[in-house]
Formats: structure tokens, C-alpha cells, sequence
């Protein structure tokens, strides 16, 4: 590779790092070439790109952007899984496939320009979704109000109750 080539690969990748929310770095020594491209598959399914990278050009390309924190992890044969829209994506979507294969090792990553080891990375993969959270927001929001109207309903309804045993009860009587 040759200085124009080589500059032209930091611009390329600068030009992806730059929107970069959060970032997983991992050694694949040992994966075949299928399963490397079977990761890649299941990664893009989940939103999250997959690259292998030159460490020296990555470490150039990371000055200034979110993944700076990570150039430390560059070191070896180098993949890295990133998206630029789901914070938790890379992380959930590495380490369920560093589960499925043990050659694929996570060395460590970042999180909106933070520096995360692997604990961190598989802390950060059992946060549930993005959508879930929503989910489970609005839940918490509609429980008082929801709980509120079944106390408001049970006054009338104790009342009618007792009004319809007494109906009963002066029926049974005459």
C-alpha cells in the first residue's frame, strides 16, 4: 500500500468513525473465512458494521472522533464492529457471537467516546433495547394513572354492590 492509498483509507475511515455511538474491538484469529463472513451477516442484520482494520491506519483515522478511547485495543489482528445509530447494538450483537464462537476473543471498545473493557462491553449488552426501555417507561408512566381510575371505579361500584344486596335481600324478604 502505497502513501496515496494509505491516506485515502484514513479518509474513509475518519469519514466512518466520525458518527461512531459505540464500538466493539475484537481479535478473530482462528475464524475461517465463512464465519467471518457469517458474523458479518448476523451483524448487519442488527444495524452493526464489521470491518478489519490496519491497526496504524485506525489508530490515525480514530484522533478526534468517538473511538479514540479504543485505539489502545488495537494491537494484533484487529476486527472492529461499530454503528453510528444504536449504542448498545455492537455490543450485544459481539458478545452473543463471541458466545457462539470461542475464537472470537472482545478485547474491549467504547461507548459514545468512553472507553469500555470487556466487562463493560458485556454490562453494556444486557441493558435491554432501546425500544424496551420505551416500553418500560410508558408502563411506569401509565401504572399511577391506570391504578388511579380502579380506585375511582370502586367507590360506585362497592356502592351498586351494596345497593343490588339490599334490592336482594328486601326480595327474599316479602
Amino acid at each position: 500500500m502505497n502513501r496515496t492509498e494509505k491516506k485515502e483509507e484514513i479518509d474513509r475511515l475518519k469519514a466512518e468513525f466520525v458518527n461512531i455511538q459505540a464500538a466493539v474491538v475484537a481479535d478473530f484469529r482462528g475464524l475461517k473465512v465463512e464465519e467471518i463472513n457469517s458474523l458479518r451477516g448476523a451483524l448487519r442484520k442488527e444495524g452493526v458494521k464489521f470491518r478489519v482494520v490496519k491497526n496504524t491506519l485506525a489508530r490515525i483515522a480514530a484522533k478526534g472522533t468517538g473511538l479514540e478511547a479504543a485505539v489502545d485495543e488495537f494491537v494484533g489482528p484487529t476486527g472492529l464492529a461499530y454503528s453510528d445509530s444504536s449504542p448498545v447494538g455492537p455490543a450485544k450483537a459481539m458478545t452473543d457471537a463471541a458466545k457462539a464462537n470461542e475464537k472470537l476473543k472482545l478485547r474491549g471498545g467504547c461507548l459514545q467516546g468512553k472507553a469500555l473493557d470487556v466487562a463493560g462491553l458485556k454490562a453494556l449488552a444486557s441493558m435491554p433495547s432501546l425500544d424496551t426501555l420505551r416500553a418500560q417507561f410508558l408502563g411506569l408512566l401509565q401504572t399511577p394513572a391506570s391504578q388511579f381510575v380502579r380506585v375511582l371505579a370502586a367507590a360506585p361500584g362497592g356502592l351498586v354492590n351494596v345497593l343490588d344486596a339490599r334490592k336482594r335481600q328486601l326480595e327474599k324478604g316479602e
